[in-house]
């Protein structure tokens, strides 16, 4: 078989990237002392795709960085979700809690203390509100 420009091209990434197998890299390097012009445009194309790669780097990274701040910010409110769940169902069932103080008498907080019971349910509603408040706020997210 006849090893052409092609194949060597195709091969020439991972040979500059030093990944190549020992096969390979023999097989370019007897490619480059049959052809040294090509050679030269090959290692001349090598420094050129440095260059590109590095500026690539750079207009990438503030998108990446970007990227990492919005999922820090999804993980924040999500984490916040999870709190404000916990809380409203915390303030709903405490109105309906009861518990026995002395022998033979039950004690129900809406019956018994229903300042106490209004309190609760207030920071029940007031949780809900901020719980589905946080579905608006992802979706405005994404």
């Amino acid at each position: 078989m006849k090893i052409t420009r092609d194949v060597i091209t195709d091969l020439l990434p991972l040979y500059l990237a030093g990944e190549a197998s020992e096969d390979t890299h023999t097989l370019v390097e007897d490619f480059f002392r049959q052809d040294p012009e090509f050679e030269r445009l090959a290692r001349q194309g090598q420094t050129n795709l440095g260059v590109l790669e590095m500026s690539s780097m750079v207009t990438a990274n503030p998108a990446a960085q970007q990227e990492k701040e919005t999922l820090m910010r999804v993980k924040r409110i999500l984490r916040l979700r999870s709190i404000l769940m916990g809380a409203a169902l915390f303030c709903t069932a405490m109105p309906f809690s009861f518990g026995s103080f002395e022998e033979g008498a039950i004690w129900f907080m809406a019956r018994d203390m229903p300042g106490l019971a209004a309190g609760f349910a207030v920071g029940a509603v007031l949780a809900w509100v901020a719980y589905i408040w946080t579905f608006r706020v992802l979706r405005d997210t994404a």
